[in-house]
């Protein structure tokens, strides 16, 4: 039996010169093209309309490979753009940090706080939420304290001032005497205050940690609380998120003022630091795009965030920026969400099976690049449909004529409905190749190959960094 399409195209899928807002995917395996793609959607973003200061689009760039090749190139393009002044570098070598706190303002923003100072972390126990609804109580406490106190809201300080107080055995002195302040001032609030609700919860959650539970459970709650003040605690999140830095990457005013922000970090040897700062960004950036104002005939800027390793700074199913309530919407505020990822395996890891299938069908186009893994291949074989091909069967007819034991061979030709895209051949896909769905659009016919990015001159390239060799790019 030999198998022919009735129709195959070999065709080329070229990056446009303009992007709009949009939720894309990419599900590749390595050497697969993958970076090739997302350089090229950079590029096409960085281009469009650059020299008009009120249109040019915002980028935000995840790079947790880390090494540095992806921004060297951006920021060669953005230099032949005439936008080198718009670039915000933010990595363990760049001068520029993020202040973690700085968006916090007071009892209004105790929650949202308390849910991100825990994005470094994974949950304790999937099927018993008490310990994760407590820890998150506490660090709602620490941070109500630490506000109405007024003490120092630099985060290397802040987080290690929580530290002192949530793995003590024994307050220390100091603390005994702040808690009575503390006391004092949420008592003196008047009922109609803002938030009184709040100070009053972080009161007695306090009086609890400080005296109310037994040695067992107050074991358990500090073993949460480790986990949780781990990642705050590394000397490499510490520094990144100071507030002395010599300039700071703000995502809200990177999208108002059309700026371009790569983040530079190698997750392999710092994976707490990429979780956090992923996690912590991407939800600078739904506040920021969720808080432009929708009035009739507003056009915003366009604002996208291209996440690299996506499986990283991916939230599903937490009270605040949940990714699959956010992507169904964010095209209707002017930006978009471009993701990938290595496997999907990678997502079940970190979010879990059930988060993963909520979160994947909120993308409008996905990319599959070569990859063998089996998830991947039954998504892709679903997503891209079927396709006719002709089925060539050679068939053996007995003589029914003068020579009855003689028999002649024919070959019949069947159209039969075939995947479009298989295990098989996903995982023989050649560099630069990709199978794409694009919702609303006809899906091509057989893998596409993807038109390469330009590639930065030598001499474009020195003047932006001298000790990379241009010959290494893609």
């Amino acid at each position: 039996m030999r198998e022919r399409m009735a129709e195959r195209r070999s065709s080329r899928f070229q990056t446009p010169n303009s992007v709009g807002a949009c939720s894309s995917w990419g599900v590749p395996a390595r050497v697969s093209g993958k970076t090739t793609a997302l350089r090229a959607i950079c590029r096409s973003l960085i281009r469009q309309q650059a020299a008009d200061a009120a249109s040019k689009p915002a980028l935000v760039l995840f790079d947790f490979k880390g090494d540095r090749e992806t921004v060297n190139v951006v920021t060669a393009w953005a230099a032949q753009a005439g936008r080198e002044g718009d670039v915000r570098e933010l990595s363990l070598s760049s001068g520029h940090a993020y202040d973690f706190l700085a968006g916090f303002g007071g009892l209004t923003d105790v929650q949202e706080y308390a849910e991100r100072l825990q994005f470094g972390c994974g949950p304790t126990n999937l099927r018993d939420t008490f310990w994760d609804e407590y820890r998150s109580g506490l660090f709602a406490t620490a941070l109500a304290f630490s506000y109405l106190l007024q003490l120092p809201r630099d985060f290397p300080a802040w987080s290690t001032h929580a530290a002192s107080w949530l793995l003590a055995d024994t307050p220390p002195p100091a603390q005994t005497k702040s808690v009575s302040e503390f006391e004092r001032i949420v008592d003196a609030l008047c009922p109609s205050a803002p938030r009184w609700a709040v100070a009053q919860f972080a009161k007695c959650t306090m009086k609890d940690w400080e005296g109310g539970l037994d040695s067992r459970t107050r074991s358990n709650v500090r073993a949460t609380m480790a986990n949780a003040l781990r990642p705050l605690l590394d000397p490499k999140v510490q520094h990144l998120c100071r507030a002395s830095g010599a300039g700071h990457v703000n995502i809200a005013e990177a999208i108002a003022q059309g700026q371009i922000v790569l983040v530079s970090i190698p997750s392999l040897l710092n994976p707490n630091l990429a979780r956090l700062i992923g996690k912590a960004l991407k939800a600078d950036f739904y506040k920021a795009v969720f808080s432009r104002c929708d009035s009739p005939g507003t056009r915003h800027r366009l604002a996208v965030l291209v996440a690299d390793e996506y499986h990283l700074s991916a939230t599903v199913g937490g009270g605040l920026f949940d990714d699959a309530a956010a992507l169904p919407l964010i095209r209707g505020f002017g930006a978009g969400v471009v993701a990938a990822t290595q496997t999907l395996a990678n997502l079940d890891y970190t979010i879990g099976l059930g988060a993963r299938n909520v979160l994947l069908p909120n993308f409008n186009s996905v990319f599959f690049f070569r990859n063998a893994e089996t998830e991947t291949a039954g998504w892709a074989s679903g997503l891209m449909g079927t396709r006719e091909m002709e089925v060539e069967v050679r068939v053996k007819e007995r003589d029914q004529g003068f020579f009855p034991g003689s028999s002649r061979e024919r070959i019949i030709v069947r159209k039969v409905e075939r995947p479009v895209c298989t295990l098989a051949e996903l995982s023989r896909l050649e560099p630069g190749q990709a199978f794409i769905h694009r919702q609303f659009d006809p899906a091509p016919m057989g893998p596409v190959w993807l038109a390469e990015a330009d590639v930065v001159s030598r001499a474009e390239l020195k003047n932006v960094n001298k000790n990379i060799d241009p010959a290494q790019l893609v």
